[in-house]
């Protein structure tokens, strides 16, 4: 009922676009117009050296040395940060994508699902003719999207910017 929301924007990483899609994650809003209860506490990068450098630049100090005090960096503590190398295969030359995840907002209302519908089996068996040990392993699993609140993505070509 309320005004359109997104969870894409376009901002490439720096302390500054971290605060400010902090606060749209913050501000996000549910199906009846009421702020939702999302607190990001997790940044999921892909492994790339400048990306990661500048996540820790960002976050890893108390001080803040673009300051002439050293003054107090507020992102300091505040986050977990997962490199997830997986994503590289899925990302354009020369970009570098970045998401904020609220874990617990994700875990309680089922926003990136992932279901073991058969927990995985694992058997091996001595091969007569070989000795070969072989392994056979069974499970299934489904993954997928059920609530897009609970992670934001940024540095996407086309997307819209934060400020």
């Amino acid at each position: 009922s309320g005004a359109a929301q997104c969870n894409l924007w376009a901002d490439d990483f720096s302390e500054d676009a971290l605060g400010k899609l902090e606060v749209k994650m913050q501000n996000t809003r549910g199906d009846n117009d009421e702020i939702l209860d999302v607190a990001p506490d997790t940044i999921v990068i892909p492994n790339i050296h400048s990306l990661k450098k500048a996540v820790f630049a960002a976050i890893g100090a108390d001080k803040s040395p673009e300051t002439a005090n050293n003054g107090f960096n507020y992102q300091f503590g505040r986050w977990n940060v997962i490199v997830w190398s997986y994503l590289n295969q899925y990302i354009a030359s020369g970009t570098t994508p970045w998401l904020l995840l609220d874990s617990r907002y994700n875990k309680e209302y089922g926003g990136l699902v992932w279901l073991d519908r058969v927990e995985l089996e694992v058997s091996s068996k001595i091969d007569d003719n070989t000795d070969a040990n072989v392994w056979r392993g069974r499970a299934r699993f489904t993954a997928g999207f059920h609530d897009w609140r609970a992670i934001a993505c940024a540095g996407v070509s086309g997307a819209t910017d934060l400020s």
